[in-house]
């Protein structure tokens, strides 16, 4: 059998020792149930109709409504068990965004050293064109950088 109501048990066993109640079939006995029924109930597999409820409830001095809430907890959860169509394409499409983002991030990983030696390349053309501007070399060594810098993005120069 399923245990179609998990937190009844729980709350049965926590009532009961709060309440004084050694065993299921003492607290059976008491409220007029079978062991069998209570059983049942504390392993989550039925839930008690409104006279048990009713039962319960006075053997654990509590509302009644505090046991009707466990079954409303249940039933909200089956519900949502269930995915509207909107729902199902909205997760889709989130994931759809997360495996691209995962691709973006890998490729952007893969990339990462050639961006490094393009900015290790730029920083370089810089200083030379800092040179020739002050004059401190000549333009053939600004013409032999470009045509190195051109050959490393795997152009031929003119």
């Amino acid at each position: 059998m399923e245990n179609r109501y998990p937190a009844l048990g729980p709350y049965i066993q926590s009532k009961m020792k709060e309440c004084g109640y050694r065993s299921l079939r003492s607290l059976a006995l008491k409220m007029g149930l079978t062991p069998a029924a209570l059983c049942s109930y504390n392993q989550g597999y039925r839930f008690p109709r409104e006279k048990s409820i009713q039962k319960l409830a006075i053997a654990f001095r509590t509302d009644p409504r505090e046991i009707e809430q466990l079954r409303e907890e249940v039933d909200a959860r089956q519900r949502k068990k269930y995915v509207t169509e909107s729902e199902l394409e909205q997760l889709v499409e989130s994931r759809k965004v997360i495996e691209l983002d995962s691709m973006a991030n890998k490729v952007a990983i893969q990339l990462q050293p050639l961006y490094e030696k393009i900015d290790l390349k730029i920083e370089q053309l810089i200083e030379i064109t800092k040179m020739v501007n002050s004059q401190l070399i000549g333009y053939n060594t600004l013409i032999e950088a470009h045509n190195a810098l051109i050959n490393f993005f795997g152009r031929e120069s003119k």
